[in-house]
């Protein structure tokens, strides 16, 4: 009886099960702990069955995962090294003033290292499961419209529901929206779920940076680019229109609301009848529209007179328009209403936020190089092209020699905040700087007083420091420049240190406090209702009463301190996606997430704070359509099938192009 029992242990199954479950409990430890979850039973079980099954699962289909586990690689790294980083780097993103007693690096030991390769065979595991999972046939069935589980054999789970008899023609790609009626009615279904917002705390929210536009629009201060100029343009219209029926600032201002609503709803309406259009179900659809009717941090920025939410809505819409571009294999490049909607897109993005034109410059190389890479795939139009390079080339001469004639400028270090939190560092910590190095740096700002100024999640501290000299700042920026250089090469732990800490609230994926995160709206300085009136002559405050019961109750609900998703959440979401699209053969659909992740990257080279939610609000905006990404752009077919129908996602509403 005991030799059986010693064959039976010796037996394949037993030889691997025993393994696998001690990795699988490795990896559910690792992970939890650096992911900064509770470690307790009723979570690492769980996690622990999953790794157990994925084990299973990818060891069943070791070929198909083998074929791409390179790019699986690739992902895992970039994910594990966050987890990493994240886990020894103590932020206080309630306190961005703090100091480096309160932020600080915790020292990396051997376990880290061990952690690391863990958590890059944990995620290896988990983004093939993933990805499998977005491909099952089953889901397909609930997100489009007319799909069956046993379809018949001339319909494809990835064409919607659409024949092959419908699919075969010529045009048959179903870009932008086709109900106009119902985009009007989610922009006004949209605009009274916000409405609320506008009662409560009339005529708008307005915070310091308003404030600044607010002056120069009512000519109290000189025109300046801290705050775009086109920005100020459009409130002082508002303002202006306002005069013109023989109001004040306080109606231009609620007019400001009442368009930014329109606006915003509008944006959101179409990316809704855009889903649509695609055959995504009416059921998924309405889950979209709750998404942005029911949280309050959409109403409360549809009120806040800030650029941001003008600049993530022409990158939100941007988006659509760069998949449409590769959903009809260039197709619609060709379309003039098409061309005129990306230009003015482009200028939206480049006019409502400086970092805007690098946006939609970066977006413009991927174009081309998904055009160039297998031209018979994606042919792009002469004069989409032209349209766009013209369309950038005017914003940059518009916001670069023109604005500096009519000495319409920005601040002085205002592109400079993480070269500043890096020199910075680099004289608080004592590192590797010259004699003559030092008597620069102290032309800027003396030195004793670096480590006074210097917060390491963020910059204005040092830069708005009465200790800052601005002006020698703007004139010496190239010298600047070299002594960055220089201090790079010769500390590059304290750069990367200090790059860290200035920017990881957009890409820390364990930072789960910034998903509950409520300081969005109190970091702007809301301006109270005596300041207003003194300054601006605006008077603000709830049209139901400020002191009224029915007030009160309201604004327990529709508060200012609202939580939103992280950015960094939605980036790594956008991330996955792509590394989907590259494994099922669409990689040119990352373009798709192109305008976001541009905005991210700009945000990674010059952020002034190290996590603000409205900078990134774009990549909110895309969090439910990144959800549907997988269903988007369709599923793998056969080789046969694929000759015939690549590219064949969505309705049979045929685009427009010729």
């Amino acid at each position: 009886m005991t030799k059986e029992k010693n064959k039976l242990f010796l037996t394949d199954i037993y030889r691997h099960f025993i393994p696998r479950i001690l990795l699988s409990f490795i990896c559910a430890g690792i992970l939890t702990e650096y992911l900064k979850l509770p470690g307790t039973s009723v979570i690492l079980f769980p996690i622990a069955a999953t790794f157990y099954l994925l084990q299973e699962y990818v060891w069943k289909n070791r070929e198909e995962f083998g074929q791409k586990k390179w790019w699986y690689c690739l992902f895992s790294l970039g994910i594990s090294v966050v987890l990493v980083v994240c886990k020894h780097m103590v932020m206080q993103f309630y306190d961005f003033y703090s100091d480096i007693t309160a932020n600080y690096i915790e020292e990396y030991t051997g376990y880290d290292l061990i952690a690391f390769l863990v958590l890059l065979y944990a995620f290896m595991l988990l983004s093939f499961g993933m990805v499998q999972l977005f491909s099952s046939t089953r889901i397909y069935t609930i997100i489009f419209e007319n799909v069956k589980a046993g379809a018949k054999k001339n319909t494809e789970v990835n064409t919607g529901g659409i024949s092959k008899e419908d699919i075969s023609g010529k045009n048959c790609y179903a870009v932008g929206i086709s109900s106009t009626k119902w985009f009007i009615i989610l922009t006004i279904v949209l605009f009274i779920c916000w409405l609320p917002y506008l009662i409560l705390y009339y005529p708008a929210i307005i915070y310091g940076d308003s404030t600044m536009s607010i002056g120069q629009a009512i000519g109290k201060w000189k025109y300046g680019d801290m705050h775009p100029f086109m920005f100020t343009m459009f409130v002082k219209f508002c303002i202006s229109l306002s005069h013109l029926i023989g109001r004040g600032n306080t109606f231009g201002c609620a007019i400001y609301s009442v368009l930014q609503m329109l606006y915003m709803g509008g944006i959101f309406a179409y990316s809704i009848c855009w889903l649509r259009n695609k055959n995504i179900s009416k059921k998924i659809c309405f889950f979209v529209l709750l998404f942005f009717a029911l949280p309050r941090f959409w109403g409360q920025h549809t009120v806040s007179m800030w650029k941001d939410p003008i600049f993530a809505m022409a990158v939100y819409f941007y988006s659509f328009k760069l998949f449409d571009l590769i959903y009809s294999r260039g197709k619609v490049s060709k379309d003039k209403k098409y061309i005129l909607q990306c230009m003015l897109a482009i200028l939206v993005m480049c006019f409502s936020r400086h970092n805007g034109k690098y946006v939609a410059l970066f977006s413009l190389i991927l174009m081309m190089g998904c055009a160039l890479i297998g031209k018979n795939r994606c042919v792009l139009g002469k004069s989409l092209i032209l349209a766009t390079v013209a369309t950038i080339a005017f914003c940059c001469v518009i916001q670069g020699p023109v604005f500096r004639h009519f000495g319409i400028l920005g601040t002085a270090a205002g592109a400079y905040g993480v070269p500043l939190q890096q020199v910075a560092r680099t004289v608080v910590y004592e590192g590797n700087i010259s004699e003559e190095e030092k008597e620069f740096l102290d032309k800027i700002m003396p030195l004793e007083k670096y480590r006074e100024n210097y917060s390491p999640g963020l910059v204005d501290h040092m830069k708005w420091s009465d200790d800052f000299d601005s002006a020698f700042f703007r004139e010496h920026h190239r010298e600047f420049l070299k002594v960055w250089l220089s201090l790079l090469i010769k500390n590059p732990k304290l750069y990367v240190e200090a790059w860290a800490m200035d920017t990881c609230g957009f890409w820390g994926l364990s930072y789960w406090e910034l998903n509950s995160y409520t300081g969005n709206s109190a970091m702007g300085v809301p301006k109270g209702p005596k300041m207003l009136k003194k300054n601006f002559k605006i008077h603000s405050g709830s049209l139901l009463g400020e002191n009224s019961k029915l007030n009160v109750k309201l604004k327990e609900y529709f508060s200012l301190a609202t939580p939103m998703p992280s950015v960094a959440l939605c980036l790594w979401i956008a991330l996955f996606m792509i590394l989907y699209a590259i494994v099922k053969g669409k990689w040119r659909y990352l373009l798709f997430f192109i305008p976001c992740l541009g905005n991210i990257a700009t945000l990674l080279i010059a952020t002034p704070i190290c996590y603000w939610p409205r900078y990134g609000l774009s990549s909110i905006c895309m969090l439910p359509v990144s959800l549907l990404f997988p269903y988007l752009i369709g599923r793998n077919v056969t080789a046969h099938e694929k000759s015939r129908f690549d590219f064949t996602i969505g309705s049979k509403i045929k685009a427009t192009v010729k």
